[in-house]
């Protein structure tokens, strides 16, 4: 009969990425967060005045608030939290989670206990 109690392994990212701690994660994530806001009420009277406007979405692959400031002329995006780069990693994170989380499920799933 096969031992039920398995252990558990951290999680493996891609070859060649390096590993992802969840809890750094989200730290690093509230930092950004409190870094926009500080941003935001230091620079918002003048940012107004200037032709500026801040737009916040969130980002639907990364599910991640985003805080842009936007030329209103032009439209185009001059500053953005988090980067593109971050929005990114984080999406392929999430994507890797939900493979690796569906691969466990079907592998335990279909186990003989």
């Amino acid at each position: 009969m096969k031992d039920t109690q398995q252990a558990i392994d951290p999680i493996r990212p891609l070859a060649g990425a390096a590993a992802v701690d969840p809890l750094k994660e989200y730290l690093r994530a509230s930092r950004e967060v409190m870094r926009a806001v500080q941003f935001l009420n230091r620079s918002e009277m003048e940012t107004l005045q200037q032709g500026y406007k801040y737009a916040f979405s969130q980002d639907p692959a990364a599910r991640r608030p985003v805080i842009k400031l936007v030329d209103q002329t032009t439209g185009s995006t001059l500053y953005q939290i988090p980067p593109e780069e971050v929005l990114r990693r984080a999406a392929e994170l999430r994507r890797q989670l939900a493979k690796q989380a569906a691969s466990d499920f079907i592998r335990d799933g279909f186990e003989e206990g």
